[in-house]
């Protein structure tokens, strides 16, 4: 194959990679090459928005697992990652909520200048095509279009009362402010099907822009010389090797677990973890991998009095942000309702269901990821550390707490036969964390892996550049110093477009 050369180059056509690649090319001519390694996003289940749990598990999702969680009863959870054109973003829950001011003016505070709550609202802004921040102003042009849904289902309107009932006020707005209240969720949902970030950046432009995308495309490590600079990058696409040169940079874009693993495969980590695996250190950079962090979630589920009448595709219409006790600041606490058992493991449920869903959105446990060996076919070592820290488990025991008073409030009187899960035998605080310990599972949301910051251990700077590397960025959920206090979905996005204005400055 003969060599071509490219402007940058983009590891992942997933949520951010397809931000950054729109938004570069709308800034520049540059020509810009996006490698995916996985496929084509035609599968029905992924353009259908009620098909996505069929989706984990099959060939769009990397099929990853984390290793046995020993202060979650020693289970092994899944971690599902999109192998597909739009990645994660293709196999995910839908939901759009970009996340509470406060979490980006603390990445603000801690040195990450320009990701201030006031300057990401300005890329959301833009990513939109919404004339102003106000989300009554509709989106415009061949953008990112969430909104709620059009047609709400009663029993998730009632969802709604109950939370007033037992104190936890209305938001019209769960993206107009502060994350508090009870409100309808904004998915990514468009003229009913499902709208990733490749189907609302990419594909409108890839006729008429200089962006190429190759699919089924694997980068097994980067090349960098001695002076620290990638010059040319080597992929495989079915069984043929291809290689280019870089003119300009690469942007890894591969999520919190790919970015991580292709940094360690290149030389880029810690010394000695390396070493011991026989991969030669080109940076030494401690926090590669490590800072993991995840939300957790799990279900009290109750019995339907009567059939639950399906009004749209989306899983969750609705949730509310809670705080776990009065001395938090904020919310900690996500509570999502789900007309369908959910989130329940090893728990029998009856044909009628409805699942009230507490999840913590600050989790304090953090983790790592770590290869196994220098075989770039081998998955790494994923070890979140679930429940590590008490406060954890703590908060999970209070949001069930609350999610039983919803449950029991006069609104759902005409709803339900009772609860079933955990059920009526699990009522002390220990019983429950017990239960927590033994159902709690994942919300799919690792991020932190490439920490960025302004200190010397962080992997990138405020302008996502890799410490060591002169033309490399990484630019995904990976890079957050914190986790969002919500889905993270759409901050990975804004974090890919934030990335395309930053690197257009810069050229």
């Amino acid at each position: 194959m003969k060599q071509k050369e490219f402007d940058y180059v983009i590891i992942g056509a997933g949520s951010a990679g397809c931000a950054l690649a729109r938004k570069l090319s709308d800034l520049t001519k540059s020509r810009i090459l996006v490698l995916e390694a996985g496929g084509s996003d035609s599968k029905p289940e992924i353009q259908d928005p009620s098909s996505c749990f069929k989706l984990l598990g099959s060939e769009v999702d990397w099929g990853y697992k984390t290793i046995p969680q020993p202060y979650a009863n020693d289970r092994v959870f899944d971690t599902p990652r999109g192998r597909v054109l739009g990645g994660s973003g293709s196999i995910n829950g839908m939901v759009y909520i970009q996340g509470d001011p406060f979490d980006f003016d603390l990445w603000a505070f801690s040195g990450n200048d320009g990701w201030s709550n006031a300057e990401v609202r300005e890329c959301f802004r833009t990513m939109e095509g919404r004339d102003s921040l106000s989300r009554e102003d509709p989106p415009r042009g061949d953008l990112l279009r969430p909104a709620t849904v059009a047609h709400r289902s009663p029993i998730s309107q009632v969802f709604i009362d109950a939370c007033g009932e037992v104190g936890i006020p209305f938001n019209g707005d769960l993206n107009g402010g502060p994350l508090v209240g009870a409100g309808w969720n904004e998915l990514c949902i468009f003229e009913g099907r499902r709208q990733n970030a490749y189907r609302a950046f990419l594909e409108p432009i890839l006729k008429t822009s200089h962006v190429q995308v190759e699919t089924n495309s694997i980068v097994r490590s980067l090349e960098i010389n001695s002076q620290g600079v990638i010059e040319t990058l080597t992929y495989y696409q079915d069984g043929n090797e291809c290689t280019v040169s870089i003119a300009g940079e690469v942007i890894l874009s591969a999520g919190a677990v790919d970015s991580a693993r292709l940094l360690l495969l290149s030389g880029i980590g810690p010394a000695e973890e390396l070493q011991s695996i026989g991969i030669q250190t080109q940076v030494n950079s401690p926090e590669v991998g490590k800072n993991l962090v995840d939300h957790m979630l799990l279900g009290v589920a109750f019995a339907a009095a009567n059939e639950i009448v399906e009004y749209n595709p989306a899983i969750t219409e609705n949730c509310a942000f809670v705080k776990s006790n009065p001395d938090v600041f904020g919310s900690d606490i996500e509570i999502s309702f789900v007309r369908s058992a959910l989130f329940v493991e090893g728990h029998n449920t009856p044909d009628h269901c409805f699942t009230i869903v507490p999840g913590i959105v600050r989790p304090q446990s953090r983790g790592s990821i770590v290869l196994k060996s220098s075989d770039p076919f081998e998955h790494p070592l994923i070890d979140p550390q679930y429940l590590s820290e008490e406060a954890d488990v703590q908060a999970l025991v209070r949001g069930i707490e609350i999610s039983r008073e919803i449950g029991a409030s006069r609104a759902f009187r005409a709803w339900t036969l009772g609860e079933i899960v955990p059920g009526p035998k699990v009522q002390d605080r220990k019983a429950i964390g017990e239960y927590v310990r033994a159902v709690a599972g994942t919300w799919f949301h690792p991020v932190g892996t490439c920490r960025m910051g302004i200190d010397s251990a962080s992997v990138v700077n405020s302008q996502l550049q890799v410490r060591g590397v002169t033309n490399l960025r990484v630019a995904d959920a990976s890079i957050m110093p914190r986790i969002v206090s919500c889905n993270t979905n759409p901050a990975a996005m804004m974090i890919g477009w934030k990335a395309g204005n930053l690197i257009a400055k810069s050229s």
